[in-house]
């Protein structure tokens, strides 16, 4: 990244956050959710998963957020389809999910370190490394190309460290 951009980006994250927030982003986690996240979503770089990580992580709001590597994974996986638009592939997958996902923010939290942990060491992009996927391996019943339900992935998965 070129350092002038990223210092022209810093200066408008200083501008927004002095300027909208008298200098307390912590008044954005007090919003209600949608409007929450459109406030971070005016900040230079974060889009809809970025802003939805900050809300689990940081405000503990009860919605699983997204990692670039992980609609795909899940999509070998079997909820939502891949599109050639990312956020159409990243809704897909979030509506596919959405009945199956734990309750209370900290499973939550849970289940978004061990997707991030999985599309990030097993299920890339680009090379992913099926063969050694211990999800794929015992979850997928014959002839399908979907698992049982999310609490078997997250049970099969390499558990994430807390």
């Amino acid at each position: 990244m070129r350092p002038e951009t990223r210092v022209l980006r810093w200066r408008e994250i200083s501008r927004i956050t002095l300027q909208q927030y008298a200098g307390d982003l912590n008044s954005i986690l007090k919003l209600p959710y949608a409007k929450a996240k459109k406030a971070l979503k005016q900040f230079p770089t974060i889009g809809d998963p970025g802003a939805e990580k900050i809300l689990l992580l940081c405000g503990g709001f009860v919605r699983l957020a997204a990692r670039i590597q992980w609609p795909q994974s899940l999509v070998r996986l079997g909820w939502g389809r891949l599109h050639r638009d990312y956020g159409a592939t990243y809704r897909s997958v979030q509506t596919a999910l959405k009945p199956e996902l734990p309750s209370g923010a900290v499973r939550l939290k849970q289940a978004h370190l061990l997707l991030r942990m999985h599309g990030k060491d097993l299920c890339k992009d680009k090379a992913p490394l099926c063969h050694q996927c211990p999800v794929l391996a015992a979850a997928i019943m014959p002839g399908t190309q979907r698992l049982h339900s999310f609490a078997e992935f997250s049970s099969r998965a390499p558990q994430a460290a807390p």
